[in-house]
């Protein structure tokens, strides 16, 4: 046995969320998961209001939807740049002002970087910090109010499979994501029986542009199981109507990593996930 067959089932109260007719708020949605999320969402019926830094890319993706899926949809783009402090409170200002109600969150934008710790530029590990976690967790402040108002709603915060444990050479990074998956989980409790879900979505290794920006060396992933984006999306929403509050696609449910990892002493996992990470890494 090398994979988990499921995730444990955890009892939740009420119904499916209905999508059709409602508005989804998508962050970093010019591309990669974010672009997918949109799209699967908009054929469900959702609104939109998407925001990323490149406004030709939204103009590029809401054209795409509009396309596809029919110019009665509402597709609003707001250009925006989290690490900026007040960008969130602009996107839930602008939504407000505009008697838009959102009633799904994804707050999808973050990005990584591998390589040695000392040698990580410093404004790139700030940055990483303020829109992986900070920002993160400012729209949840503000979006989240609402919903519970409402009595409805939901948010998927994107985190990672290296949120389940330490990643030497990726060490910022996998402690930002540890950070959206617990904060996430701790929300889902604190919100279940009040009509508002919250999921962690924790993909691993998917066909985006993330590896490119975390500059990945040439080959690093080509043993890994990677995922397109489509494949990742679908079962993420799939799970969010069930109410789930984690989200890790099937094919990267790893034995080793979710469960024989608990009864391996702690250096020698240091080790063993050091070891999986520099692989492909240029010799020292």
């Amino acid at each position: 046995m090398n994979r988990l067959e499921k995730l444990p089932d955890i009892n939740y109260a009420g119904d499916k969320m209905d999508l059709n007719g409602k508005t989804a708020l998508v962050t970093g949605a010019s591309s990669g998961i974010g672009k997918e999320i949109a799209l699967q969402l908009a054929s469900r019926g959702m609104n939109l209001v998407i925001t990323a830094r490149n406004e030709e890319k939204l103009q590029e993706v809401a054209g795409s939807i509009r396309e596809k899926y029919g110019v009665n949809l509402d597709v609003r783009i707001i250009p925006g740049d989290l690490i900026d402090p007040a960008t969130p409170k602009k996107l839930f200002e602008m939504t407000k002002n505009n008697n838009t109600h959102i009633d799904l969150l994804v707050n999808n934008a973050g990005f990584g970087h591998i390589g040695d710790f000392e040698k990580e530029p410093y404004d790139k590990s700030y940055r990483m910090n303020e829109i992986n976690m900070v920002a993160l967790t400012s729209m949840c402040h503000l979006f989240i109010p609402p919903m519970l108002e409402k009595g409805e709603g939901g948010v998927i915060n994107l985190a990672s499979t290296a949120s389940f444990q330490p990643l030497p050479y990726m060490a910022v990074y996998a402690a930002t994501k540890a950070f959206v998956l617990n904060m996430s989980l701790a929300l889902w409790e604190e919100y279940r029986e009040r009509g508002v879900t919250v999921m962690a979505l924790c993909p691993g290794h998917t066909r985006t542009d993330f590896h490119k920006t975390a500059e990945f060396p040439e080959g690093k992933i080509q043993k890994e199981i990677v995922l397109e984006p489509d494949v990742v999306v679908k079962g993420a929403i799939e799970a969010f109507l069930k109410k789930e509050p984690l989200y890790v696609p099937e094919e990267q449910r790893s034995f080793l990593q979710f469960t024989l990892s608990k009864f391996i002493p702690l250096k020698k996992r240091l080790g063993m996930t050091a070891d999986i990470i520099t692989r492909g890494f240029p010799k020292r």
